[in-house]
């Protein structure tokens, strides 16, 4: 095994030492315990010091630890696969983001997440649409005793996808603003099949989970059969201001300026000039599906988010990228937050 760090789920609101009967994500034996700084607590476990993927079994890993520690506490979930080096580390993290902290603790503080994923039967939906779309059966009228061309065939092939994807639509609205109750934040996620209707991230107050649970029971009844439900909740909020660690250094910084191509001496508005520049070569709306271009323009952005956290809080006029300049290394929690308010 090669060097260890610690492998950090979250954070809560915890002055004391803690320990969790879970196995963590490095294997069976190793528990998760928290290292606390002030009143606050990150969930840790030690854990080798690379990058994880996001295979089932490390996922799983990661989502067992944060739902048991929720049984107890308000977590705020960091990002998965985030490792500090050292102990050090991440008392310094703890240290410098106590602002940042409290109003990410505040903001999950009695909220839980469900996840709720929507496919239509679209046979059934489109039957039920030929039954009922005024402009189906308009077409119906007119075309009855016709013998149909081959382009004519088409055009209402055409027009019938049209009116389901309106029904699709609608009933997706419908759906949408029935989940409303008690609902705080919902952000949509990315529709994994091309039955999915609608697939989202709920964030609710633990009170109002069981009256949501029932909520959409009665909801699939209403709808019968031309929907299928996947829920799966109460978790920890996953989606909602989710924080990572990040690590600014002398290293880090000057290998994102190089990324950039940037010289040696720079200012802001020439640092953002070359960003913007590489963005019109690199981004896939731009480049194409390119596998490779797609990497270089993530690495591009990544490293422009971190020049600009770097300016942000050494504000000066012209930047000179040397280790004498840089001074001391920069801990942050960066907040990667997406909010679709209902």
């Amino acid at each position: 095994m090669g060097r260890m760090g610690k492998y950090i789920y979250g954070i809560i609101e915890e002055p004391k030492q803690k320990e969790f009967e879970i196995p963590g994500i490095s294997g069976e034996e190793i528990r998760p315990y928290t290292i606390p700084q002030g009143k606050f607590s990150a969930v840790v476990s030690d854990a080798p010091l690379e990058v994880y993927e996001n295979t089932q079994a490390n996922l799983l890993a990661h989502n067992r630890v944060l739902e048991a520690v929720m049984k107890d506490y308000d977590v705020f979930p960091l990002r998965f696969g985030t490792v500090a080096q050292t102990e050090e580390d991440v008392l310094n993290l703890l240290k410098m983001t106590g602002e940042a902290l409290s109003e990410a603790i505040h903001s999950v503080k009695g909220k839980v997440e469900y996840d709720v994923e929507i496919d239509v039967d679209e046979g059934k939906l489109l039957q039920e649409t030929q039954a009922t779309s005024p402009v189906i059966q308009n077409i119906k009228r007119l075309s009855e005793g016709k013998t149909l061309t081959v382009d004519e065939q088409v055009k209402i092939g055409k027009v019938v996808a049209q009116e389901l994807v309106k029904e699709k639509l609608t009933l997706a609205a419908f759906i949408k603003n029935s989940l409303s109750f008690g609902v705080e934040k919902i952000v949509s996620l990315r529709l994994p099949r091309p039955q999915t209707l609608l697939n989202v991230a709920i964030l609710l107050k633990k009170e109002n989970g069981p009256p949501f649970e029932s909520m959409i029971s009665e909801l699939d009844q209403k709808l019968e059969d031309k929907v299928r439900f996947r829920i799966t909740g109460p978790l920890p909020p996953y989606h909602f201001s989710e924080l990572k660690l990040m690590v600014i250094d002398f290293d880090s910084v000057d290998e994102a300026r190089k990324d950039l191509g940037l010289p040696e001496e720079v200012t802001e508005s020439e640092i953002k000039k070359a960003y913007r520049g590489l963005v019109k070569k690199f981004h896939p709306d731009q480049a194409g599906e390119d596998p490779e271009t797609e990497t270089t323009f993530r690495r591009i952005d990544a490293s422009y988010k971190l020049l600009s956290k770097y300016c942000e809080r050494n504000p000066r006029k012209e930047y000179r990228f040397s280790p004498e300049e840089f001074g001391e290394k920069i801990i942050l929690l960066d907040r990667d937050e997406r909010d679709e308010r209902v």
